[in-house]
C-alpha cells in the first residue's frame, strides 16, 4: 500500500489542481466583463466582494486516510506553507516513519516515495492574463478554501456563487457560500480522471473560517484521500519546514517508476 501513496498524491496535487487553474482564463474574463457592464448600468445595486482570507504562513497537522480499491492506509501528516518560498507535505506511517513527501514551489513540484527512496520532479507554470497567481499561491488557496480570484462584483450578498470553468481537456467547478465565506465543493474532470474536493468541519481561526476536513475522491482510480486536521496555526518559525535530502534519493523521469 505505501508504494501507491506517492502516485495518488501526485494525481491530487498536480493533475487536478494544475488543470483546474488553466480553466479560469476562458470563462472568468467574460463573466467579469458582463458584471462590469451591469455595474455601469446600475452601480447602486452592486458591490465588490473580497474573497481573500488570511494565513500567508501556516502549518497544519492531523491524520490522513488513503483508500484505494478498498485497501486502506492510515497515517499522520504535517504541512507547512511559507509564502513565496514553498509548501511541504510529509506523510508518516507506522512508528512515525516518513514514507512520502511533497515539495511545492512557485514553478515546480517534487514528490518523493521514501519507501523506495525515489523522487519525481516536474515544472509547472500558470499562464493567465487574468489571474496573478503562481503554482504555490494556487495551492494556498485550495488548502484554505479560498476562491481562485480575490474579488468579484455581486448583486446580493446572501447568494451562493457557482464557479464553472472549461478548458481543452476537461472542466472545473466549485461552490462558494458568501454569508460565511466558505467553499463547500470543488470538482475537476480531466479526460479519464475526475477529482473531487470536498470541504467540511469549518472552524473559526484568525477571524476567518477554515476547513478542518478535506476529502479528495478520484473516481477513475476508486481512490479516496481524507485529511483530518487537528491543528491549524500561523507559522512563525519560517525555517521549521525544510526539504528532504533529495541528493540521497534516486530521481526518476516517469511518475509510475515511483511505485517500484
Amino acid at each position: 500500500m505505501p508504494k501507491k501513496i506517492a502516485y495518488i498524491l501526485f494525481l491530487i496535487v498536480f493533475i487536478g489542481i494544475f488543470y483546474s487553474c488553466s480553466s479560469i482564463k476562458d470563462t472568468s474574463e467574460k463573466k467579469q466583463s458582463n458584471l462590469k457592464e451591469k455595474t455601469i448600468d446600475s452601480i447602486e445595486t452592486f458591490q465588490v466582494l473580497n474573497l481573500r482570507k488570511g494565513l500567508n504562513n501556516f502549518e497544519s497537522t492531523g491524520e490522513v486516510t488513503i483508500n484505494i480499491n478498498n485497501d486502506e492506509f492510515s497515517g499522520n501528516f504535517e504541512l507547512g506553507y511559507i509564502n513565496n518560498k514553498h509548501c511541504i507535505l510529509n506523510i508518516y506511517g507506522p512508528f512515525g516513519l516518513n514514507i512520502a513527501s511533497v515539495e511545492i514551489k512557485s514553478d515546480s513540484l517534487k514528490i518523493a516515495n521514501l519507501w523506495h527512496k525515489k523522487y519525481y520532479q516536474t515544472h509547472t507554470k500558470i499562464k493567465s492574463t487574468e489571474l496573478d497567481l503562481n503554482y504555490l499561491e494556487l495551492i494556498r488557496k485550495l488548502l484554505i478554501a479560498e476562491p481562485l480570484i480575490d474579488s468579484i462584483i455581486i448583486k446580493n450578498k446572501g447568494d451562493t456563487l457557482d464557479f464553472s470553468h472549461t478548458f481543452d481537456k476537461g472542466k472545473a467547478s466549485y461552490k462558494y457560500i458568501i454569508s460565511n465565506s466558505n467553499l463547500i465543493f470543488s470538482e475537476v474532470e480531466i479526460e479519464q480522471y475526475q477529482v473531487k474536493l470536498m470541504y467540511n468541519n469549518y472552524k473559526k481561526n484568525d477571524s476567518n473560517y477554515y476547513p478542518y476536513k478535506l476529502v479528495f475522491e478520484i473516481d477513475s482510480l476508486n481512490a479516496k484521500v481524507t485529511f483530518e486536521i487537528e491543528e491549524l496555526e500561523i507559522l512563525n518559525d519560517l525555517d521549521k519546514y525544510k526539504p528532504i535530502e533529495y541528493n540521497k534519493l534516486q530521481k526518476v523521469n516517469d511518475i509510475n517508476k515511483l511505485l517500484n
